[in-house]
Parts: C-alpha cells; structure tokens; sequence
C-alpha cells in the first residue's frame, strides 16, 4: 500500500512538472542573407542582426499545439556548429527556453544539435520565418 501511494506522488509530480507553452517569440532573418562568417548559437542573435531582424509572437492555441507536437521530432546531427539564421524563444510558466535554427532545418538546443525538417517546414509554410521563395 506504501508503495503504491509513492507511485501515486510520482505520478502526479511528473504531471505537475510538464509545463503548456504560453507563447513563442520566433526571431529570425531571411534565410538568403549571406554573412562573411558563421553565427553561433551562442551570439546576441538580435544585435547582431538589429537591421534585417524580423520578430513574430505566436500566442494561438492551435499553432502552439502543433509546434509543441513538432518539438519532439528533432533527431540527433553529428555536427557542432551551425549557422544561425534565427531562434525560437519559448515562454513556459517557470521557465523559457532558446532553440537556434539555421536555413537547412538544423537546430541547436542544449548545446546539442538536432536536425527537425517538418518544424522548419513548418515554420516556413506558416511565414514565421522567410524563406528563400519569398524573396
């Protein structure tokens, strides 16, 4: 009986720690723009990119649904850097969280790079970034 009122804590902690998205900031430049060298994840994106910098807030329900689903499709690069070309800025209620994406649908989050073409995809058929078609 213990041990199952333990299971039952855990249980209910686990659910209590899983944070709903309340918006994402996507920061991001047209993917076409050529830079002498490479962007890391690591630089103040916006600064660096003040003049060509394009920010839009995502706060419908439905699209954060279906980017929160995409979130967990990202699979493992063997690379260590990429080339910024933006960021997706995401608002929990504690917590928020930096996710770098370049202009091939490769992302680094963590430090750790992932590649995830259906969020880019995304991204691009919804106009949150610019694509090169719309050039």
């Amino acid at each position: 009986m213990k041990n199952l009122f333990f299971i039952s804590l855990l249980f209910i902690n686990l659910n209590s720690t899983a944070q709903k998205i309340n918006k994402i900031e996507v920061h991001s430049i047209p993917l076409s723009i050529e830079t002498s060298y490479n962007i890391p994840c690591s630089a103040n994106f916006d600064k660096v990119f003040s003049s060509s910098l394009v920010i839009k807030k995502i706060t419908r329900s439905d699209t954060l649904s279906n980017i929160e689903s995409l979130l967990n499709r990202f699979t493992s690069q063997k690379i260590n850097s990429i080339d910024v070309r933006g960021q997706l800025i995401i608002f929990y209620q504690h917590k928020t969280q930096q996710i770098c994406f370049d202009r091939f649908g490769d992302f680094c989050k963590d430090g750790k790079y992932f590649n995830n073409m259906q969020l880019f995809e995304f991204l691009k058929r919804n106009r949150l970034i610019s694509s090169f078609d719309d050039l």
